[in-house]
């Protein structure tokens, strides 16, 4: 949220900043062909970059199936993504020191790191849970047994909230902002 106080404009930073990963498939051979995560100011679009994964002499796999899910074909990966090590620069300057929530778990990881390593260059920031992250908001004083419910309920509402094709990095990186904020709203 931007406001004007005196002639500067100040914007509110997030709290929590989240990242999702689109992949070729979801086999060992996997890579991440499209990348999103928060900025830092609460007003401001995801990043978002999709990866040219034929800079890569490894990155030959494809699945039809998860082309059939996220809807990023491999022409468009040629045409508009770009070489991973662009990617790292950015994700390194936007998030160094940060900790930012996935909810792919293991696999986001895998991919991320697999592209940090294909761009020979190391990750400066952390990746937390962010299902871990929300039971942690609702607090001890939410039930253990209710916490899932809660954060289910609040799951279908954040999915109705947020408009675009679901297995797209950006709206799924859109998605967990609005169910962090719905989360924080319960409390």
């Amino acid at each position: 949220m931007a406001w004007i106080q005196g002639t500067v404009i100040v914007t509110e930073e997030r709290r929590y900043r989240f990242l999702d990963v689109e992949a070729s498939s979801l086999s060992e051979q996997s890579y991440p062909i499209e990348v999103a995560w928060s900025s830092n100011k609460i007003d401001s679009e995801p990043h978002c970059w999709l990866i040219n994964p034929y800079t890569i002499d490894e990155w030959m796999d494809w699945d039809p199936g998860a082309q059939a899910v996220h809807g990023i074909r491999r022409e468009d990966l040629m045409a508009e993504g770009v070489e991973p090590g662009l990617v790292t620069a950015h994700m390194n300057a936007s998030l160094a020191g940060a900790t930012v929530y996935c909810d792919g778990g293991d696999l986001d990881i895998f991919w991320i790191d697999r592209m940090f390593k294909a761009a020979s260059m190391g990750r400066q920031f952390q990746i937390g849970d962010a299902r871990l992250l929300f039971h942690r908001l609702l607090g001890p004083d939410t039930a253990a047994s209710s916490r899932d419910t809660i954060i289910e309920q609040m799951s279908q509402k954040a999915r109705k909230a947020v408009d675009g094709r679901r297995h797209r990095a950006s709206v799924d990186v859109q998605y967990l902002e609005v169910l962090c904020e719905l989360v924080q709203a319960a409390i």
